[in-house]
């Protein structure tokens, strides 16, 4: 079977009827599960974007900290579900506080569990750098977050490995961190 490329997925739908669109999208959403979240958020939105992030949230929280120690954190399906909701949403602001999520219950992971491999390590400090990237691109998400970043430094601080300082170098590489430590406001 040939691939659908987007643009020729666009061009087939746009021949369509409206009757004939609402009974692809409606069996779209009836086989697939990522579909249906993806057309409650656009349905429902507001209140769909919060029920998903409730949903995300735990579920990022299982992944990254599991309760049982046979368990191994499993960051891959915690990072998957912050780009699946980037990708549903759209809402920047709550998929930052995903992010910083995914970032704190897996330091506070760390703290507990000294035998980590490194690759654990760079998957948060990877999601850190993509939450602090989010805040040097909009100062209001900067000031929304500030707190919560600096927190995590603090978390980070018992880890004894480059951790912490990894963190604390992708912190102050944000320039409203200079601005706000110089005491200068930008509006």
């Amino acid at each position: 079977m040939a691939k659908l490329t987007t643009d020729d997925l666009k061009k087939h739908l746009e021949a369509y009827e409206r009757e004939e669109l609402v009974k692809i999208i409606t069996d779209l959403a009836q086989m697939s599960k990522k579909a249906r979240k993806h057309l409650s958020a656009e349905v429902k939105a507001e209140e769909a974007t919060h029920s998903l992030y409730e949903e995300s949230k735990q579920t990022i929280t299982g992944y990254v900290s599991p309760d049982a120690d046979a368990f191994k954190p499993r960051l891959s399906k915690a990072k998957r579900t912050i780009d699946d909701f980037r990708k549903s949403t759209g809402n920047k602001a709550l998929t930052v506080d995903l992010m910083l999520h995914f970032v704190e219950a897996g330091t506070e992971f760390a703290v507990t569990h000294s035998d980590l491999e490194e690759k654990f390590y760079s998957k948060l400090v990877t999601m850190y750098s993509n939450a602090v990237e989010e805040c040097e691109n909009d100062e209001l998400l900067f000031h929304q977050f500030n707190e919560r970043l600096h927190k995590i430094l603090e978390a980070a601080a018992p880890i004894e490995n480059d951790y912490p300082a990894i963190l604390t170098d992708r912190y102050h590489s944000i320039s409203w961190v200079e601005d706000q430590e110089q005491g200068i406001t930008i509006q």
